[in-house]
C-alpha cells in the first residue's frame, strides 16, 4: 500500500486561525490517506485540500468537521484562541437538505425565513445544482456563524457561468469566515492562504513549504 505525501504551500497572511496535524494518521476503510503527518500553519480565509480522484479530499474535510475520526494523532483548529468547529457541505448537493422545501429546511436548521424571502416558496427538486450549492453553503453560514465551512467540490457539475458566481460568492464570504474547501478546480487557488496537496508516494509522507 503507498503512502501519502502532504505538500503544503502557505502564503504570508495575517494569521486569524490556526491548523495544526500532530503525529496525524487518517484512513478510509483500507486505504491510508496519510501517516504520521505534523504540520502547523496560520490562514485568514481560505485553506485548499487538492489531490487526484480517490486521494482522501473528502474523508481529510469529514475528520475536520468530526464526521470520522483519525487513525492516530489529533489535530488542532483555533481561531482567535479559541477551538473552531467545522460544518461540512457535500459534493452531491441534494444531500445537504432533509424536507425538500426551502421553508421546511430554513425551519429545521432554525434560521429566520426573512434570511432567504425569495426562495421561500421553492422546492430544492427544482433548483439548478448552482442554486442549491449555493444555497448550502450560504445555509451553512446563516445557521453556524462560529463555525468553519469545509466545502466538498463545491464547483463540481456546474456550468462555467455557476461556477464563476458560486466561486465569487465563496471568496467573498470567505473575508468573514474560514473555508476548507477540497476541490480539483482552479478557480479558489489565487485568493488561497493554503494550499494542500494530497498525492501517492512510495517513501514516508513528506511536508514540503514554500513561502512565495
Amino acid at each position: 500500500m503507498k503512502s501519502q505525501t502532504l505538500n503544503i504551500y502557505e502564503r504570508a497572511s495575517g494569521s486569524l486561525f490556526f491548523l495544526s496535524f500532530d503525529g496525524l494518521s487518517l484512513a478510509a476503510g483500507n486505504k491510508t490517506i496519510f501517516k504520521d503527518v505534523s504540520c502547523r500553519f496560520m490562514y485568514d480565509g481560505i485553506v485548499l485540500i487538492k489531490g487526484p480522484v480517490g486521494s482522501g479530499k473528502s474523508t481529510v474535510l469529514k475528520m475536520l468537521g468530526g464526521l470520522i475520526e483519525p487513525c492516530g494523532g489529533s489535530f488542532t483548529h483555533c481561531g482567535g484562541g479559541l477551538p473552531v468547529s467545522g460544518v461540512y457541505i457535500h459534493s452531491q448537493p441534494e444531500f445537504n437538505f432533509i424536507t425538500g422545501y426551502v421553508r421546511d429546511e430554513l425551519t429545521f436548521a432554525g434560521i429566520p425565513h426573512d434570511a432567504f424571502p425569495e426562495l421561500l416558496g421553492r422546492s430544492v427538486y427544482d433548483m439548478s445544482g448552482g442554486e442549491l450549492k449555493k444555497l448550502s453553503i450560504m445555509m451553512a453560514l446563516a445557521g453556524n456563524p462560529d463555525a468553519a465551512l469545509l466545502v466538498d467540490e463545491p464547483l463540481d457539475m456546474l456550468d462555467d457561468m455557476e461556477a464563476a458566481s458560486l466561486a465569487e460568492t465563496i471568496i467573498s464570504e470567505s473575508r468573514r469566515r474560514p473555508f476548507i474547501i477540497a476541490t480539483h478546480d482552479v478557480h479558489f487557488d489565487e485568493a488561497a492562504d493554503v494550499i494542500i496537496t494530497i498525492g501517492a508516494q512510495d517513501q514516508r509522507p513528506l511536508l514540503r513549504r514554500t513561502l512565495p
